[in-house]
């Protein structure tokens, strides 16, 4: 369900803040700023060589969406403990 509601609010490509810069640093494998987050990096970059036939920016948003239902859906595993 959380995830249905990322996808369906999910930015076609770049917004504003970190986002862009982020999305650069995936498509160049790069570092965005300190402390640098490489591991999202490294997995974004994996996922977006996974989706060959996307844009860097929607694979990218789409990755930060599914990352975060999981996030949700764990706290929410939690909190039901």
């Amino acid at each position: 369900m959380l995830l249905a509601a990322y996808v369906a609010t999910l930015a076609p490509g770049l917004t504003m803040w970190d986002a862009g810069e982020f999305i650069a640093a995936v498509r160049t494998f790069g570092i965005p700023h300190q402390p640098g987050t490489p591991l999202y990096v490294t997995l974004a970059r994996a996922w977006t060589l996974a989706l060959p036939f996307v844009d860097t920016a929607l694979a990218t948003n789409l990755f930060s969406a599914v990352c975060t239902a999981a996030a949700g859906g764990v706290l929410a595993a939690f909190v039901a403990r």
